[in-house]
């Protein structure tokens, strides 16, 4: 991903900004739960670490082999099953809110599929 946005001139996404409005998000809504959908291992278990029995996630057989490749611009390898991605499409478009990178094609689809609120980090 970081590769992809080098060569595209694009700033990476801020984790540090994502953490912010998902605390803000809980702050507001202390009782909700979050579904994660994230293209990597390491994503998903710093998550996961982070924000513990608030995070739900639906478990993917990660290809880490293809680690590399997958942060290469002109490869663009996915480490998890294309069925994954869309079980993970369909549950985001049935939360209420979503909060998504702003280059995420992904987490925008899945705003305009359950018509729901999206913000973009």
């Amino acid at each position: 991903m970081l590769d992809h946005c080098i060569k595209m001139g694009i700033e990476p996404p801020s984790d540090a900004e994502l953490h912010k409005q998902i605390n803000h998000y809980f702050e507001s809504n202390p009782k909700s739960l979050i579904i994660l959908s994230a293209d990597n291992p390491d994503s998903e278990f710093e998550f996961m670490e982070k924000y513990k029995n608030k995070v739900l996630v639906l478990r993917k057989n990660w290809d880490i082999s293809k680690t590399e490749a997958a942060g290469k611009s002109n490869i663009q390898e996915r480490l998890s099953s294309l069925e994954e991605a869309v079980a993970d499409l369909y549950a985001l478009s049935k939360c209420s809110y979503i909060i998504g990178t702003k280059h995420s094609s992904f987490s925008t689809f899945a705003a305009i599929w359950g018509a729901i609120n999206y913000i973009r980090v």
